[in-house]
């Protein structure tokens, strides 16, 4: 990651469509949480939720899968009592400010699950 000089950033990936995009009982989960990335050798990241890949459930729909860069004042400090335990519901946005960061960009994809059957 070539961050501006100075600057140090969390990046978050959330489904916000989970457990499916009719029903958002879980939304959003977290998919991944990586903050003080940043252009120094001293920055180079550290992974608070290891990533899970895209898995929606068969009939579950089109997932968004929000990638949201969020900029830091200043290298932080997480402990294990900063990071939620459970993935489901979590709010990448108030959690950020909940740190001081504020979102900068963001962007996403879509995934849909598809059954795929094998005529033999």
């Amino acid at each position: 990651f070539d961050a501006p000089p100075g600057q140090v950033f969390t990046v978050a990936i959330v489904d916000p469509d989970a457990p499916s995009n009719e029903r958002h009982g879980y939304r959003s989960y977290r998919h991944f949480l990586m903050t003080n990335l940043g252009s120094y050798d001293d920055y180079e990241g550290e992974k608070l939720t290891a990533y899970r890949g895209p898995q929606p459930s068969f009939g579950s729909g089109v997932h968004r899968y929000a990638v949201i860069v969020f900029r830091q004042k200043e290298y932080v400090e997480i402990t294990e009592k900063d990071i939620p335990h459970s993935r489901v519901r979590f709010d990448a946005v108030k959690w950020g400010a909940d740190h001081h960061m504020k979102p900068v960009a963001a962007s996403y994809f879509t995934v849909k699950r598809k059954r795929i059957v094998e005529i033999v």
